[in-house]
């Protein structure tokens, strides 16, 4: 039996993806599999129509003899090649992906052991006008790492831990084969396979426009943020990290938000928005407002296993422009919820721009 057919090693696998046995230290992403799965089956079809899920894309640098170009590469886990239920949908997004431009380069992950592999990757292109699955092989300079995807897989599949997981079997143990499938080949797929991936939550297709949705759990942030004197953006942040990590950030030049709510948004996704700018795509950020919850709850304060959350979550969002930005936060990353200890900077907006959305 493979490891993908295997109910019991696919948990024991998810117990540990995005857990650092070293130092017996989970992130926040683990937390975040439930509240994604919420926002999938109950928070998005009321604020969206059509959409597809799963993709996370790179970003690439290009140039020609008058400039240099930024693109993405484009990532989606799927069950099968042959027929999945978003196949249609995903066929109109790389369509109307590719109008916006046609260096970008589109990959399906399937989770499926052959002898060499724990996963088979394929490139779609187009043909004669037509879409089509083209065998993908593993080269230098290639976007994705299938070495290191499989690497993680084996030294997940070779852990042995006292006791037995207590995370996985609660929270995931009714979900199907295929949906654990998905959710651990996506996870090897972020962590292993690709440099600085974005995830997208949702791609919602409207007639031939495109709309990105992030969704966060998060409680406002007060005091800690500070007046920008320029436009919050990418290369703003990437100032301000340089500026924080070297001591020079002059605390006594920057005005600090004491009373107003602000809700953050990572650098990473700042540089999704102004992509979604610059390619006449809407972005749209929902949240779940948890300020009436301690500051970092365990999951059984924010759910009950196998039903929902424990009380009716506020749930909020806004269509984002550049321009809602004119703050800006940081947090050490043990203080965030990350992985690591990185610091995490993140583009701050009033609260108050957001509209509740209705039960």
């Amino acid at each position: 039996m493979t490891v993908w057919a295997n109910r019991n090693t696919l948990l024991h696998l998810l117990e540990y993806a995005d857990f650092d046995p070293d130092v017996q230290r989970k992130s926040g992403r683990r937390d975040a599999y439930i509240t994604e799965l919420y926002f999938e089956k109950v928070v998005l079809p009321k604020i969206a129509n059509q959409s597809t899920l799963g993709w996370c894309c790179t970003r690439y640098e290009w140039c020609n003899i008058k400039k240099i170009h930024l693109s993405r590469h484009w990532f989606k886990v799927i069950p099968d090649f042959l027929s999945w239920d978003q196949k249609e949908l995903d066929k109109k997004f790389i369509s109307l992906m590719r109008k916006k431009g046609s260096s970008q380069r589109f990959f399906f992950i399937l989770p499926l052991e052959t002898s060499e592999s724990f996963f088979v990757i394929r490139e779609c292109v187009k043909v004669e006008g037509e879409y089509k699955l083209k065998k993908w092989n593993e080269k230098e300079g290639e976007p994705l790492s299938l070495r290191k995807m499989n690497s993680e897989v084996d030294r997940l599949l070779n852990l042995q831990f006292e006791g037995s997981a207590s995370f996985a079997p609660k929270w995931l143990g009714n979900l199907d084969i295929p949906r654990l499938k998905s959710l651990l080949a996506q996870r090897v797929l972020m962590n292993k396979g690709l440099k600085f991936p974005v995830d997208i939550d949702a791609i919602e297709i409207k007639n031939d426009l495109l709309i990105f949705h992030e969704f966060k759990r998060k409680d406002p942030c007060r005091g800690r943020v500070r007046k920008a004197h320029s436009p919050v953006n990418s290369r703003f942040l990437n100032h301000a990290e340089y500026e924080i990590k070297n001591n020079r950030l002059d605390n006594s030049k920057l005005e600090i938000a004491h009373d107003t709510r602000f809700y953050g948004l990572d650098k990473s996704h700042i540089g999704n928005l102004e992509y979604c700018f610059e390619n006449q795509i809407d972005y749209v950020y929902t949240i779940w407002d948890s300020s009436e919850i301690s500051k970092y709850p365990r999951l059984d304060e924010l759910f009950t296993p196998n039903d929902g959350p424990k009380k009716q979550p506020k749930i909020v969002s806004r269509k984002l422009s550049l321009s809602d930005f004119n703050h800006f936060t940081y947090t050490e990353g043990n203080e965030s919820g990350q992985f690591t200890n990185a610091l995490r900077v993140q583009g701050a907006l009033e609260a108050s721009l957001f509209n509740v959305c209705s039960n």
